[in-house]
């Protein structure tokens, strides 16, 4: 394999993760934020 394609699928998962990880560490966190929980199941 290209090292440039390597490096594509390397970018493309650790975006991935980031987009998938950000709203679930928001949504745990809300509190520490200090911003209001958007989630309607939040106690």
């Amino acid at each position: 394999m290209r090292k440039s394609v390597v490096l594509f699928i390397i970018a493309v998962a650790f975006v991935l993760a980031f987009v998938v990880a950000s709203p679930y560490y928001y949504s745990v966190t809300p509190e520490n934020r200090g911003t209001e929980p958007t989630t309607e199941t939040s106690q």
